[in-house]
């Protein structure tokens, strides 16, 4: 906190000290409004400053995934965070949580995520990373489960025992079948600079939809309060020797006002070098299909203040990262969203101003005539001694 004038700061607990620069420490467990008012050594008491203050902590993701599964190939690690937040999955420990493999989607405002992985037989291992609100990232929360694989009988290579019968004797389990593990790599990412999108990009891309001019309008004031990054991260799969790709497209989706954006509608136009048409294109998260050439919309239940959430899509390509950020034709836009006022106007406490008489003996500080008042008084005085002067010469 700071201000002009060597003021003293009275907060909550009843700390006064004096000075244009204080600092106080206090503990909390949530979010919490602040009030501040100062007062200098004249008495005179500024306007109290609110500020919203967040709780800043990492997320802690406990897995609801069950510890075993049979005859599956694909399987939908689900949990839950104590607080808002994005989570993604790696079967990689080391990975950064901008390149981890899967995006996993968020419900119940970002407290519960679901993602699907690919699995193999025996013991299968994941790392999830969150992400809060405030771009916190907490460190990695291990889920472990088995996946048992199950044949109908022996292998055809396998010897029937003496007798007959299956290995292991009358009723024995035929020997499990080891399905190949998928190696995954991921082999490029990119990055685009940060974007806010203006009235051609918000103008264009729901003139393609059909949007009405108030709309446009509507989309154009909403499109202000949002910067947007996008992201992207191609996977080689590796599965009994062959090979395919994955390519995952994440809008960052950045919140630069003072207030809350809720109910946050993001609507992006996907290149045709990336997806022909919207049957080509998979997400964890819902999205509609405005347009099937493609354009998406994504719905964000709600963004704080200077916050970040994140929507992403997948489409089984290479994405080639050389003509990725010049392939889109316009940032993506928001087409709606609803806030409040922000909970504080100004970003400065200025106390007011000694209002008391200065003591005896002090100096006085006069305020000086404004300069323009001077020249035009100089000029009215030369005027009317020059009308006198001729009325004068004239009686004469």
């Amino acid at each position: 906190m700071s201000s002009d004038n060597g003021s003293t700061f009275v907060l909550a607990t009843g700390t006064t000290t004096w000075g244009k620069t204080q600092t106080h420490g206090y503990s909390v467990s949530t979010d919490f409004n602040v009030q501040v008012k100062a007062q200098d050594r004249a008495d005179n008491n500024s306007t109290a400053l609110v500020r919203l203050v967040h709780y800043d902590k990492n997320a802690t993701f406990t897995s609801t995934t069950t510890s075993s599964f049979t005859n599956v190939t694909t399987v939908t690690i689900t949990g839950t965070t104590d607080i808002n937040a994005t989570c993604k999955i790696d079967p990689s420990s080391s990975v950064a949580f901008a390149s981890m493999a899967t995006l996993m989607s968020a419900s119940n405002s970002g407290l519960s995520h679901s993602g699907s992985v690919s699995v193999s037989a025996g013991i299968n291992t994941f790392y999830v990373k969150c992400q809060d609100t405030q771009a916190n990232t907490s460190g990695n929360f291990t889920v472990s489960f088995e996946v048992n694989i199950t044949g109908s009988g022996p292998p055809a290579s396998s010897p029937s025992p003496p007798g007959g019968g299956t290995p292991g004797g009358s009723g024995g389990l035929p020997p499990q079948a080891q399905a190949p593990a998928i190696v995954r790599e991921i082999v490029a990412t990119a990055r685009s600079f940060s974007q806010t999108p203006g009235m051609p990009d918000v103008n264009r891309l729901l003139s393609l939809v059909g949007a009405s001019s108030a709309a446009i309008e509507n989309a154009a004031r909403a499109s202000e309060k949002v910067q947007f990054n996008r992201e992207l991260s191609v996977t080689k799969l590796t599965d009994g020797g062959k090979k395919r790709f994955e390519s995952t497209i994440s809008i960052h989706v950045s919140n630069i006002a003072r207030t809350e954006l809720r109910n946050v509608v993001v609507v992006e136009e996907v290149p045709k070098s990336i997806a022909a048409d919207a049957s080509q294109i998979q997400s964890t998260m819902p999205f509609t299909v405005l347009q099937s050439d493609p354009i998406l919309s994504f719905t964000i239940d709600r963004i704080p203040a200077n916050g970040e959430a994140i929507v992403s899509y997948t489409v089984t390509k290479e994405v080639k990262q050389s003509g990725f950020l010049t392939s889109f034709a316009s940032a993506p836009i928001v087409s709606q969203a609803s806030f409040d006022q922000p909970v504080i106007e100004s970003t400065e406490l200025t106390p007011a101003k000694p209002k008391k008489s200065p003591a005896v003996g002090s100096a006085v500080q006069s305020t000086p005539f404004p300069t323009g008042m001077v020249s035009a008084a100089v000029i009215v005085l030369v005027l009317i001694v020059g009308a006198a002067y001729w009325f004068w010469k004239r009686k004469r």
